[in-house]
């Protein structure tokens, strides 16, 4: 399968591998022109990577890696380390890795997303080989794929870990499917780089190595009735791996897995085992943003608030039907190795993931329910359910449901991305780091810098969201808040003491300045008077300054 002149047989059909090449071609179409549509408009960013931006921030300035330079709440002229493990420095790294060629931060956040999607329809493309697809699903799953809206939001909310391990994750399943075959030491290295790799995109590639691991195993070892040298090779190099990595990071600090005491709630459960099989066309992303979209939510609430009726009515609509294709895809090819194989491998990555999901919640973990967590086993569904549909008769009406949903998915894709860059405002694109800012106006922005320019690092700027940090030159010292998910008792209970050399700036939007969270920020600051903050106005911002 490796080589180019190889033929495969796809039913019968000898077809060679240059049959590929359409697909490989689309491959490079789609991730140019995305990549290109971001660069033009400019991405901002979701809440974990603009902290990860912040560890970019102490790592170029000399600080330690995986930590964040701030100032200390007990002193606030003084600065304090903290060591990050909530996040995988994967996000922060590559992206960081361009800015060293002279690259702004916001063409590198493009760059790093349209080669992260390259890089996934590259692996699709090899994983329908790897199952004898043929070139045609190959085509399918790139085009597919390429236009879901988990594939075209990051070019315009740059969402870091998400991704990258999207960019990984089918050559995780195609290492993960030749570990049972290969030699013990071949295996054990294998498992090994693949654990760190996964891991070094994003926390959640763990759960991923581990159901790839175990699906692929238990697999190889129905089929072959035995245990082989690369199973054993692979389980002691994912003990060495996880060890490591347990060593060298999951020692030193929490993640969002630890969890805060044992609970069982049903509708989380639901959700684990509902939400894979919508997660590979981005199905609930999409009824969310409708249903409960911010400015015109349709429903109120959200539909994990415990209300079951619901949960099933948003989650049933992808498994009924994409079970229906593979029952019946089954019942017509069961005697197809490779669909055998793919059918038991994508069974079991979809169970261990919604065991452990389900642990983790239940657990208290402070991991959100959205479909993003469970993409990976989302996709291998997809991929199963378009190999079967490809082989019921031209006219089944499973067959037609399933093409006519995936249009509908991939239609949503590309409108949603059309749309966001058709009304993301250019004057709100940062100059320095040509990003997109949404809660801060640019004029305040190039205010702030310019007083950084005079005072030094004597200031200290209050920013109202993390991914404003970016906007500032390496040496300022800043204090982020997360304006608009913190609720007033959150804000009130924050307390800093201390006073900085120079001046104290506070940048927020001018709605909440407005409004009681406004009064509390200034209110954080023990040391500062209230009543003698000075208040500029710019645009649709507000600095105080004392």
């Amino acid at each position: 399968m490796s080589t180019a002149t190889e033929a495969i047989s796809v039913n019968g059909v000898r077809t060679g591998a240059a049959d590929y090449r359409r697909a490989i071609v689309l491959a490079f179409i789609v991730s140019g022109l995305f990549t290109l549509a971001g660069l033009l408009a400019r991405p901002s960013m979701s809440h974990d990577a603009a902290w990860g931006m912040q560890e970019l921030r102490t790592l170029r300035g000399g600080g330690p890696i995986n930590s964040i330079i701030s100032p200390d709440p007990a002193d606030i002229s003084r600065d304090r380390v903290n060591h990050v493990t909530w996040w995988s420095p994967g996000q922060y790294l590559i992206p960081g890795a361009l800015t060293l060629l002279g690259l702004r931060l916001g063409v590198a956040l493009t760059l790093t997303a349209g080669v992260s999607l390259l890089c996934c329809l590259l692996g699709w493309i090899q994983f329908a080989k790897y199952f004898a697809l043929g070139p045609a699903i190959a085509t399918l799953l790139v085009l597919f794929i390429a236009t879901f809206r988990y594939s075209t939001l990051p070019f315009s909310i740059y969402n870091g870990g998400e991704i990258i391990l999207q960019g990984v994750t089918p050559w995780l399943f195609l290492w993960g499917c030749r570990v049972p075959s290969t030699s013990f030491f071949r295996a054990a290295g294998l498992v090994l780089i693949a654990t760190w790799i996964s891991f070094f995109a994003k926390l959640t590639g763990l759960i991923v190595v581990v159901a790839i691991l175990t699906a692929v195993g238990i697999e190889a070892l129905v089929r072959l009735r035995r245990f082989t040298a690369g199973m054993l090779g692979g389980v002691v190099g994912a003990i060495l791996a996880l060890g490591g990595l347990y060593v060298a990071w999951f020692a030193h600090g929490t993640t969002p897995a630890s969890g805060t005491g044992w609970s069982f709630h049903l509708p989380y459960v639901l959700f684990a085992l509902g939400a894979p099989w919508g997660a590979g066309i981005s199905w609930t992303d999409m009824l969310t943003s409708i249903l409960f979209n911010a400015r015109h939510p349709l429903l109120h609430g959200a539909f994990w608030n415990g209300d079951l009726t619901v949960l099933l009515c948003l989650l049933l609509p992808p498994l009924i039907l994409f079970g229906t294709v593979i029952v019946k895809g089954w019942q017509q090819y069961a005697s197809d190795t490779n669909l055998r194989r793919l059918l038991v491998i994508s069974g079991g990555v979809y169970g261990v993931s919604a065991i452990v999901m389900s642990v983790i919640f239940a657990h208290g973990g402070d991991v959100s329910l959205e479909e993003r967590h469970l993409r990976a086993s989302g996709m291998l569904i997809f991929a199963l359910v378009l190999a079967m549909a490809s082989r019921l008769p031209r006219y089944s009406t499973s067959r037609l449901a399933v093409g006519a949903l995936c249009g509908l998915m991939s239609l949503y894709g590309c409108l949603a991305f059309g749309f966001r860059e058709w009304s993301t405002n250019r004057a709100g694109i940062d100059l320095y780091s040509r990003t997109y800012q949404a809660s801060v106006d640019e004029s305040g922005i190039e205010f702030l810098r310019t007083e950084f320019a005079k005072e030094g690092r004597g200031a200290l700027f209050v920013v109202p969201s993390p991914e404003v940090v970016s906007t500032f030159p390496p040496g300022a010292r800043i204090l982020s808040n997360h304006l608009e998910f913190d609720t007033e008792e959150t804000i009130a209970a924050q307390i800093y003491r201390g006073r900085v050399r120079g001046p104290l700036y506070i940048i927020m939007p001018t709605r909440t300045a407005e409004t009681a969270k406004g009064l509390l920020v200034l209110q954080e600051f023990k040391d500062y008077s209230t009543d003698a903050w000075e208040k500029r106005s710019f645009g649709n911002s507000t600095v105080f300054v004392q």
